[in-house]
């Protein structure tokens, strides 16, 4: 409805009978707003609504999942904290966790833990 209020104040015709250059410069008003304006306020709340809603629909689709490339989540190779940022916080590895923490040979195991909560693999 605000489509054609607003194009006809403008340009005296519906907004399906303007010039695509015309239409543009109408919806252009609704999707990029001036921040600094409050003109049009619920008009720009309502198009930003039905814009999110349909990239939202989309890229929940089984065809926008793979536009984007997502896969889920996969297993992948941990090697720990990288050295540098180790010691940009002052802190170091106990070689004994290495050993027992990031060895990718044994990646698929399940850890085991004593009663007091000791590390056993």
């Amino acid at each position: 409805m605000w489509l054609n209020s607003y194009s006809n104040t403008k340009f005296k015709k519906s907004f399906i009978s303007l010039s695509e250059i015309q239409q543009k410069s109408v919806l252009d008003k609704i999707a990029f707003p001036d921040p600094n304006l409050d003109e049009q306020r619920h008009e720009v709340q309502f198009f930003s609504l039905l814009r999110n809603l349909v990239l939202t629909g989309y890229f929940t689709s089984e065809i926008g999942i793979s536009e984007i490339g997502y896969v889920g989540n996969m297993p992948n190779v941990w090697d720990g904290v990288p050295e540098d940022i180790l010691d940009s916080v002052g802190m170091e590895y106990d070689p004994e966790w290495i050993g027992k923490c990031i060895d990718q040979s044994k990646r698929n195991e399940t850890a085991e833990w004593d009663e007091e909560g000791n590390l056993l693999t």
